[in-house]
């Protein structure tokens, strides 16, 4: 009998004091029925992409050789492979195993590792700009948040024999807005709100098509925000 599937949310730079702030009525909703974390320590450097990468392979930087949001070395002739062939990650060893895995933006989920691709990738995060040493392409598609929670669904909604038993989704939001207004301002909060709105879509479609009870939901975050 195939295990439950299992979704993991990471909403970027989503500081633990933002559940404080009485704008995460879904969130609290999950920490109250559920299981939570105090808090949770980044790797270093508290950078995203080393971090959903560290999420991804259980090692840090130092080991799967992600250290920064973008790289470059000119001795390789073939970076993506020179970057991601080093470690394996945790949809690939899902695929090695007779599963299925599904990603959204996730980064270095559109790149085979050690010959083995991701079963869905949709709006993979490109790796190309991330290994020419140019500021990263984050996504190639510009799908809304929105339209990510409905994909998650849509999956779950799939056969069993296509079904994957693992999805990851990663969302921009609300790092963009910390580092731009700070922590504190209300253009995060509003971002926060959005956040637990999407919660809230993907809970109740959990809810309607009968699959509450029928999956485990993993939501986390990469790096908070200081000042």
């Amino acid at each position: 009998m195939k295990p439950p599937p299992l979704i993991v949310l990471s909403f970027d730079g989503f500081r633990v004091s933002y559940l404080q702030r009485g704008k995460t009525k879904n969130l609290d909703i999950i920490k109250r029925c559920g299981s939570s974390a105090e808090y949770m320590y980044p790797s270093y450097p508290s950078k995203t992409f080393p971090n959903h990468y560290t999420i991804a392979t259980g090692l840090y930087p130092e080991s799967h050789g992600i250290v920064d949001n973008k790289m470059y070395d000119p001795s390789h002739s073939d970076p993506k492979t020179r970057w991601f062939n080093q470690k394996t990650n945790i949809w690939n060893t899902a695929i090695k195993n007779g599963l299925k895995s599904a990603t959204i933006y996730w980064f270095g989920s559109g790149v085979a590792v050690q010959g083995t691709s991701t079963t869905l990738v949709d709006n993979h995060v490109e790796t190309n700009d991330f290994c020419t040493g140019m500021q990263p392409t984050y996504y190639s598609g510009k799908k809304s948040p929105e339209s990510q929670i409905k994909q998650v669904v849509d999956w779950l909604l799939l056969p069993d024999s296509q079904r994957p038993s693992i999805i990851m989704a990663y969302f921009s939001i609300p790092d963009g807005a910390g580092h731009l207004y700070g922590p504190h301002a209300k253009e995060v909060n509003n971002q926060v709100s959005a956040v637990d709105g999407l919660i809230g879509q993907l809970m109740s479609s959990l809810l309607h098509h009968g699959l509450l009870h029928c999956v485990n939901v993993v939501i986390l975050s990469d790096h908070g925000q200081f000042v």
